[in-house]
Formats: structure tokens, sequence, C-alpha cells
């Protein structure tokens, strides 16, 4: 059952972030596109570092390695001109869901990995709109290409397999509820900011690492 309740406990929050994030309306540039990667960045980093961290989660049939976002968003913000000092200087969300335990992380996982599945649509529209591939800046959102049905059907059956009592079932929803709210944070916290990028590439106005 915890599928069914991760899908219908967590629907008012999965809709209210996808509110706050506006992503189609974030990407009608290029420039607005790096900017939304370098907020994708800033939460990303310190939630996986975050994850791995977890003790015993490494002990599950996950494969936490091939799940790992930052190298994509790495790869991306590079091939948009991004140098490494100015992908370094970008804030990090402090302000996460506590994960000290395997059924937090695995609530905090279904977000992420099920953002996987919506990325695919993300993909089609930065390819037709921006002309942006895979190859050209649109890994992250590509994620597992054609291997994304399967990784997420192998996530769910190891939720499921480790989801063995009503007490980790509702430490894993509140979990990805609390995910959920913190993305939306972020992003909501992004909405504030002012992003210049100068022609050359050199100077740009940075939110700070509270933001």
């Amino acid at each position: 059952m915890i599928l069914k309740r991760l899908k219908d406990e967590t629907r008012s929050s999965h809709q209210a972030t996808e509110k706050q994030l506006d992503l189609f309306n974030r990407m009608l540039t290029k420039q607005e596109y790096a900017w939304l990667l370098g907020r994708f960045w800033g939460f990303y980093v310190p939630i996986e570092s975050k994850i791995h961290r977890v003790v015993g989660l490494e002990e599950l049939p996950l494969n936490l390695s091939a799940r790992q976002k930052k190298t994509l968003l790495w790869i991306d913000l590079t091939s948009l001109d991004w140098n490494e000092p100015t992908i370094q200087a970008l804030p990090l969300c402090d302000d996460l869901p506590v994960l000290d335990s395997i059924p937090q992380a695995l609530g905090c996982l279904y977000v992420l990995e099920g953002s996987t599945l919506g990325g695919q649509i993300i993909s089609r529209h930065l390819q037709e709109r921006l002309g942006i591939t895979p190859d050209n800046g649109g890994r992250f959102f590509s994620s597992y290409g054609p291997a994304v049905g399967s990784m997420w059907k192998a996530f769910c059956e190891t939720v499921t397999a480790y989801s063995n009592s009503p007490q980790i079932e509702d430490t894993i929803v509140d979990s990805a509820i609390e995910t959920f709210a913190a993305f939306g944070r972020w992003f909501e916290a992004g909405n504030k900011i002012e992003f210049d990028r100068t022609a050359s590439n050199e100077t740009r106005q940075l939110p700070s690492r509270n933001s």
C-alpha cells in the first residue's frame, strides 16, 4: 500500500510544488534555463550529500551512485558556458528535510526519483523550444534516458519491500511531503533573486548562500 499512500497523500504537496516551480515559464531562453539549473544544483548537491550519509541505505538495491544528479547538472552548466568558479559559488539550500533514517531517505528519494518521469516531458520541451538536447545541456532532465521506466520500477520495488510496518510507511510519507515543501521553499526564494548574465560570461549577480 505504500505506493498508493505516497501518491494519494503527497498529491496536494506535489501540485503546490509544481505551481511554485512553474518550470515551463522559467525556460523561455537559454539564460533562464541556465539559471533554473543553478537553482536545481543548489538543492540537489546538499540533499544528495545527506542521502548518501544515511547509515544502511547503501545496503538496499537502489544503485545510489547511478541515481546521482549532481554530475548531470555539472555537465549541463558547463555545456552552457558556466565555468567552475561560477558553479562552485552558487548558493546551496540549507533548509532541507531531516534525513536521519532509511525511511526518511526513501521518502525523499520518492520525490527526486519521481521527478525523472516528468523530466522526460521537460526534455522534449527543451529540444523543441531551445534546441537543447542531452548532448548540449539537457542531461539533467533527460536523467536515465530510455532507462527511466526501469529505474523507477526498481525504486518502487525497493520501497515496497522495505515498507513492512505502518510506522515505516508513515515516516516515508511524511518525509516525501517535507521534501516537496523544502523544494518549493527553495524555488520560492529564488523567485526574489535578480540574475544577470553578461555577454562575456565573466560577471554574474549571484544569490547569497542564505537565499
